[in-house]
């Protein structure tokens, strides 16, 4: 429960982030950015005011086996210079799509449950470079 972002690795930093309740922030309730890389497995993601998951500006790393529901905005939002690798997630019930990849991102989405998202399943801009397998 934050005013900002739940968690946040930024500045070229490296780290994992295994096993939390992350919910009830402000803004997203993990954040990647500032070309830094994390893992991030296990954890129940929800009741964020915005995304579940927001990686941008050369934000990376493995994003696996999380539950990430009821945000308010995207479960998951990847916005130019990212290049996250998802893996058996769950999106469920986020107030925007479960995963929005924007232009200039690109990111491998495996294997990833996607259902009852206001926005739908997912929005991939064409100028995204992503490979997609269900």
């Amino acid at each position: 429960d934050c005013k900002g972002m739940g968690i946040a690795a930024r500045q070229q930093s490296k780290g994992a982030i295994l096993e939390n309740e992350i919910f009830a922030n402000e803004l997203s309730g993990i954040g990647i950015s500032d070309a830094s890389t994390a893992s991030i497995s296990d954890n129940h993601v929800h009741a964020n005011k915005q995304a579940g998951v927001f990686i941008y500006d050369g934000g990376a790393g493995v994003i696996e086996k999380n539950l990430i529901e009821n945000n308010g905005y995207d479960g998951a939002l990847v916005q130019e210079g990212a290049n996250p690798q998802f893996r058996n997630n769950q999106f469920i019930n986020n107030g925007g799509f479960g995963i929005r990849v924007e232009a200039g991102a690109a990111g491998v989405f495996e294997h990833n449950e996607i259902q009852g998202n206001q926005g739908g399943d997912k929005k991939v801009h064409p100028e995204a470079k992503v490979r997609w397998k269900d």
